[in-house]
């Protein structure tokens, strides 16, 4: 199962470098900036925001492990890109969104018919739009602009809400698509807000998330989770903060207690923080764990 997963990867990344790597004299339409974290699944299980520039290791280790692309290339691909929104549903399905400054792409011969890309139109009253798919590789392209790349096992729902802000800075008021609705701002926030450069991740449905993490099922009333991961002195590991917020602050001390028992014996550092809020620190997590995590 894990071998699957980092198939998947490699296939995502293996998309983006391809469209990050090829040069064109033919213009891209021009459109208005959309933040990354308007296009994700804003109901997803699990939202994350990585501030590319801080974590440029991270990034250039990923590449260089699961595509085939030079050092070279590499560096000119993450020297462009700033930011990776990410949401996904813990069981394979996940939208890559990556914020940068790119040069036009040269996609009708690079992902052309002959290779097995097919080109699908999306039509609107005001925008003209495509994208790519290749039925073998089971995922699909979407880059409208010179700032924004995605990739996903679907894209439609991305380019509905690419209109939709498009609309929306507009103000034409036809802006009706049942999946448009934007992350909630206080989440937005919280992972867009990293003073140090830190990843941050948002878990919406925190004892999915937990259950996986701890890799066991974990009952507790949650009302929120989310965490941080800054990069270690130490080579492909973070060093993870997970903040917990309980429903019922009755029952916090005895949940500190059933956390130190699940995580035993990775040594961590487990506190009640205020009225009804865990925070577990002092955990190493590796950069491959990240990945099997989102996968």
């Amino acid at each position: 199962m894990l071998k699957l997963r980092f198939n998947k990867v490699v296939i995502f990344l293996y998309a983006i470098t391809t469209l990050f790597l090829l040069f064109s004299c033919k213009s891209v339409p021009s459109y208005n900036y959309v933040e990354p974290l308007y296009l994700v699944d804003s109901d997803a299980p699990i939202l994350v925001y990585v501030p590319v520039q801080s974590n440029v290791r991270f990034v250039e280790h990923v590449l260089s492990n699961f595509t085939d692309i030079s050092k070279n290339d590499i560096n000119r691909i993450v020297s462009r890109t700033d930011n990776i929104a990410i949401s996904s549903n813990l069981r394979g399905n996940v939208e890559f969104i990556i914020q940068g400054s790119y040069p036009a792409f040269a996609l009708k011969s690079a992902l052309s018919k002959k290779n097995g890309w097919l080109l699908s139109n999306i039509e609107d009253s005001t925008f003209s739009l495509c994208y790519y798919s290749n039925p073998d590789l089971k995922f699909q392209l979407f880059s409208p602009d010179t700032s924004t790349i995605a990739v996903s096992n679907d894209v439609i729902p991305i380019i509905k809400k690419y209109i939709n802000e498009q609309k929306l800075y507009f103000d034409e008021g036809d802006c009706q698509f049942l999946d448009s609705k934007r992350i909630d701002p206080k989440i937005f926030d919280y992972l867009t807000k990293a003073p140090n450069g830190e990843i941050k991740f948002y878990a919406q449905k925190p004892l999915d998330f937990l259950s996986k993490f701890l890799g066991k099922t974990f009952n507790l009333g949650i009302n929120s989770l989310c965490g941080s991961l800054v990069q270690s002195k130490d080579e492909n590991l973070f060093a993870l903060t997970l903040e917990i917020e309980l429903n019922n602050p009755v029952i916090v001390k005895a949940a500190v207690k059933m956390l130190k028992l699940a995580l035993f014996p990775v040594p961590a550092k487990i506190v009640q923080a205020g009225s009804s809020k865990i925070i577990i620190s002092d955990i190493s997590f590796s950069w491959k764990e990240l990945i099997k995590l989102l996968m």
